[in-house]
């Protein structure tokens, strides 16, 4: 019976180990970029169209790509504009002007100097709370 005898190199195993973690790595590497490159390429292919149009129309390929840039991004800058604007007059809403932060103005927005019903001072919730405004509530 003949045996194969298998040369044992260290140096050798080393790198045969190395180099499939090295793929590994690059492998996670790879994937990683995968989502952040997709919209890019989608992008670029889907602008196009409106670069050849713009640059048969202006004639420089810089102003073009300026141009392109705008025509793309604008409406899209435009709509993050009006939902910030929206978002703020919403939270604006809701933790709206209070007697610490503003006193002049209700909710209302009516003067409160003018003493609307609506607006009542500080006083007068303080005399209502105690009833019969001799003083703290309970005494008296």
């Amino acid at each position: 019976m003949v045996r194969f005898q298998v040369p044992f190199d260290r140096a050798r195993t080393a790198w045969w180990t190395f180099v499939p973690a090295l793929a590994v790595v690059a492998g996670f590497i790879a994937c990683s970029f995968v989502g952040p490159f997709s919209p890019d390429a989608f992008g670029y292919y889907a602008t196009r169209p409106t670069y050849r149009k713009v640059r048969s129309v202006v004639g420089r390929d810089g102003v073009a790509a300026w141009l392109t840039i705008l025509l793309v991004l604008g409406p899209v800058l435009l709509l993050f504009v009006y939902a910030g604007v929206r978002a703020f007059h919403q939270v604006r809403a809701w933790f709206g002007p209070s007697s610490r932060n503003s006193s002049t103005a209700n909710r209302s927005g009516r003067d409160r100097r003018r003493g609307s019903p609506s607006a009542p001072t500080r006083q007068a919730r303080d005399e209502a709370a105690d009833g019969d405004g001799s003083g703290p509530a309970g005494e008296g």
